[in-house]
């Protein structure tokens, strides 16, 4: 599960950021953009700890992808 909930598509808006119209709305009320990651409700970048679950952040390793 990710931090920031569950992704439940792309909102109808450019990111105020990057000007890229790939913001996507997650469960628990943020929008974030794909592309740039910055978070429209906290105005800055999401850094992946604040994204990813320490499960989700380390997933790729547990399955054994070493690239």
């Amino acid at each position: 599960m990710l931090k920031v909930g569950e992704c439940q598509g792309y909102i109808n808006e450019d990111c105020p950021n990057c000007g890229r119209h790939r913001v996507e709305h997650y469960s628990k009320g943020f929008d974030i953009c794909e592309k740039c990651h910055w978070c429209v409700q906290l105005n800055r970048y999401i850094s992946d700890d604040e994204f990813y679950d320490e499960e989700e952040n380390y997933s790729w390793l547990k399955a054994g992808d070493t690239e």
